[in-house]
């Protein structure tokens, strides 16, 4: 029992006397790193010597453990704990190693980060876990969303688009019909929304001719997406709103198109439940008008530029 007392007492008074070393950063980042050597090995040296202690006290003192004296009570029971020196050195041998596993803790303090020392410190971390992953999550939907955005630019925009999309929109008179393309595109859009993210969204092309947009087109969409086409199409410009009230969210973008010569334009309506619309579907839908607007210019000059065909007697 002394022995033990004055191992106990040592441990403590050589943990306190290390302490002020750990002042000096050089000091310390030494220290950190020999005691997280220390530490990947502590486990199985404090296994082994709790297995090789019992095993020891066991050889040591086989007869009590294998014949034990008879008690009638629980009084009698603890007198013969006290009494056996065998016990005695099992029991000594746990407080120790309690002991030793809370000057470790202590030890360890400077090396730890704060939230670890904490009152329910385990839990903090375990949120702080979960906050990660969640973000790990959402970047990763994130890049998916760009990738398919990019994805749908991208067929818009090439050459075969333009030839086997695009030109059959235009008659003979140069005149292009404008909503029917702009529908094409954004069942496009809201196909790959579907398949490829699992995103569902109800979308209208509407047609606004002398800055006129007829409550009738718009009178079966939800109250606050009417609101939101009447600011477009005051504005000329794109908009996204999300309802908490009813969780649902939308996007209405104007497409202009500086061919048009009876001072009309389109208003392109999204809205869903199951996704929210911000500033990236913005500047989506104002890429495509964009891309649209390309393509119409090209159109007309090469339609100016085409030769004529001979006439044919």
């Amino acid at each position: 029992m002394k022995y033990a007392i004055c191992l106990l007492l040592g441990s403590i008074l050589g943990s306190l006397l290390t302490i002020p070393f750990f002042i000096r950063k050089d000091i310390v980042e030494e220290v950190a790193k020999w005691y997280k050597t220390i530490l990947k090995i502590l486990p199985a040296i404090l296994t082994l010597f709790l297995v090789g202690s019992m095993i020891t006290v066991f050889w040591l003192h086989a007869d009590s453990f294998l014949n034990p004296p008879h008690m009638n009570s629980a009084k009698d029971l603890m007198q013969a704990i006290l009494q056996n020196k065998a016990i005695m050195q099992v029991v000594m041998i746990g407080i120790l190693l309690i002991a030793f596993g809370a000057l470790s803790f202590i030890v360890r303090i400077p090396f730890m980060r704060m939230e670890h020392i904490r009152i329910f410190g385990f839990e903090y971390k375990k949120e702080a876990d979960k906050i990660v992953e969640a973000a790990a999550v959402e970047l990763e939907n994130s890049r998916q969303f760009e990738y398919y955005r990019l994805a749908i630019l991208s067929t818009i925009s090439n050459e075969e688009f333009y030839i086997n999309k695009f030109k059959p929109y235009i008659d003979e008179g140069m005149k292009l019909e404008a909503k029917s393309l702009v529908e094409e595109v954004i069942a496009i859009m809201e196909m790959t929304y579907r398949e490829e993210l699992h995103i569902r969204f109800n979308y209208e092309v509407i047609e606004v001719f002398e800055d006129v947009l007829e409550e009738e087109k718009i009178k079966h969409m939800p109250r606050f997406v009417r609101e939101l086409g009447l600011e477009a199409k005051n504005t000329k410009e794109s908009i996204s709103f999300t309802d908490t009230g009813t969780r649902q969210s939308a996007v209405v973008s104007p497409i202009l198109f500086s061919s048009a010569q009876d001072n009309s334009f389109l208003l392109v309506f999204l809205y869903s439940s199951e996704y929210t619309f911000d500033k990236t579907d913005e500047l989506h839908l104002h890429a495509l008008s964009n891309t649209l607007n390309e393509f119409a210019v090209r159109a007309v000059y090469e339609r100016i530029l085409e030769p004529e065909k001979p006439m044919i007697c």
